[in-house]
């Protein structure tokens, strides 16, 4: 399935440029979970990219689509949720070890 030439100009924007309102912290914390999403992908949906998965959520109907969605959230949240060590120190505030 080829994409449309007026989506290929909006895919080339940065995200600086898609969400001029986020906080330079933010920004960075979402190319973080982005990245850490095309690595999930792969390893989960036998070698597929994060594209792929969107692609395949485009053909599904409504019903299985949130159902979808919500798998692929549940997954990739689990995922981070065992990979990330977490440890108390003394007083009493919790850090994640990444």
């Amino acid at each position: 399935m080829e994409k449309s030439f007026l989506l290929k100009k909006q895919e080339a924007k940065t995200l600086k440029e898609r969400y001029p309102h986020l906080t330079e912290r933010t920004l960075n914390e979402v190319v973080k979970v982005n990245n850490q999403f095309s690595v999930f992908c792969p390893e989960v949906y036998d070698g597929r990219k994060p594209e792929a998965i969107f692609e395949e959520l485009g053909v599904l109907g409504e019903k299985d689509k949130e159902k979808a969605i919500i798998d692929i959230f549940q997954r990739h949240f689990l995922r981070q949720q065992k990979q990330n060590l977490i440890i108390y120190i003394r007083c009493n505030r919790m850090i994640r070890i990444l």
